[in-house]
């Protein structure tokens, strides 16, 4: 925290240690979050659960900053979603923009180059072009930063602290303000180098959003997942990154964890490991490439129902996982996208895997959970669905406090 201390003696010039150096979200019950992009035809939002919702993301479009600074929209003909905001307004929703760096590159260029009133500048044009267009809040997803631009961003992240505070939005209300975080920096802290301070960015902001999903085997070295099939959320690589959260000083009130409603398919053509003979990390199929690829939740179902295909029903418990081995000859694939001489693997989430970590968050009293993507589970068809759907909704129902569900679709 010595690298950020004087950022925060900056950004928290006038603050009391009972304010929490920064904005103090409102308690609000029952809370939701659902981003968007391809899940925006008439038939998507008729099999919506408003029910398990109370807030909407808006994926695409994104607000992006570039390495100058400056502030556009992805789309500027279509900015904004009209319908897309209309819609969750209309349901009394709270309705957010996400905010990304134009690249990688552009990202590390401004974070280490940017004077601080260049940053305070960029923030504000973020919050005032959300808060013009007439959404309730912004998320600051920017990934794949370095330790050198700890410091830039968490001036960043200051400073949209400070513009959604002195803002307000169309209906009056003050702009909300989340920061994503992937759940694989917080499970292997000592090694990974740290470029988010999660103790000072849950100061500035309303809501940390831990991305618990496109992750492995704990014991598996980051950036090696690809190389065998595994969870894609695992239930106790996410009570590390909660733990590791919540041991740095985090209201647990302001941690919500984002949760897949998609699997991964993997090909199995390498000869290490066998359906026989498991590997170190318990998985039974190896890949020499990069073949995996993210499905619905509603295709694995409905190939796990599939007697035709021959799959193997299996549930990993350590790690809250279902999965399926399909043999050779087997393509679970919509439209037969991939051959089939191979043998496959889906490591994905049904109703009792989510509920496992529906029940983490209630376990560690955090803010609520999240959910990416909406459109991989569609309620009306398949009875999997349903459930997974009425799972969230029975925890939105059950919530009290600031517990808040976020359910993300792209």
């Amino acid at each position: 925290m010595k690298d950020v201390l004087p950022v925060l003696a900056l950004l928290t010039a006038g603050t009391t240690p009972s304010d929490g150096f920064g904005p103090t979200p409102s308690p609000s019950a029952r809370t939701s979050h659902i981003c968007v992009s391809a899940f925006q035809t008439d038939a998507d939002w008729s099999a919506f659960d408003w029910d398990a919702v109370t807030e909407l993301g808006q994926a695409i479009n994104a607000v992006t900053v570039d390495a100058s600074g400056t502030v556009t929209v992805a789309d500027k003909p279509s900015w904004p979603e009209q319908h897309f905001l209309d819609l969750g307004q209309l349901h009394n929703k709270n309705v957010t923009a996400t905010c990304h760096p134009a690249s990688k590159q552009a990202a590390w260029t401004f974070l280490s180059s940017a004077t601080p009133a260049q940053i305070t500048a960029a923030a504000q044009q973020a919050v005032t072009t959300v808060v013009q267009a007439g959404y309730d809040g912004l998320q600051l997803d920017w990934e794949g930063l370095k330790p050198q631009h700890k410091v830039g961003f968490t001036r960043f992240v200051g400073a949209c602290s400070g513009a959604v505070k002195a803002a307000k939005t169309k209906r009056g209300r003050t702009p909300t303000l989340a920061v994503t975080l992937y759940a694989p920096k917080l499970v292997h802290p000592s090694t990974v180098p740290d470029a988010y301070n999660i103790t000072v960015l849950a100061m500035l902001s309303d809501t940390i959003f831990i991305m618990g999903y496109d992750m492995t085997w704990n014991a598996c070295a980051l950036g090696d997942g690809w190389k065998q099939s595994g969870p894609n959320s695992p239930l106790d690589g996410l009570q590390l990154a909660l733990q590791y959260a919540t041991s740095q000083r985090v209201d647990p009130s302001k941690l919500v964890l984002g949760l897949p409603w998609y699997g991964r398919l993997y090909t199995c053509d390498s000869t290490a490991s066998s359906p026989s003979k498991p590997d170190s990390f318990g998985s039974t199929c190896s890949c020499n490439e990069k073949n995996v690829a993210k499905k619905t939740l509603d295709l694995f179902a409905a190939a796990a129902d599939d007697s035709a295909l021959g799959c193997t029903a299996h549930y990993d418990e350590p790690t809250a996982t279902p999965w399926i081995d399909c043999p050779h000859g087997a393509n679970i694939t919509s439209g037969g996208a991939k051959p089939t001489t191979l043998r496959q693997q889906g490591w994905y989430e049904n109703a009792k895997s989510l509920q496992a970590k529906l029940d983490l968050a209630v376990l560690h009293k955090i803010g609520g959970v999240g959910v990416w993507t909406a459109h991989g589970v569609n309620a009306k068809a398949t009875e999997e669905g349903g459930r997974i759907w009425d799972a969230f909704a029975n925890y939105v129902k059950g919530a009290t406090g600031t517990t808040r569900t976020v359910l993300e679709t792209v």
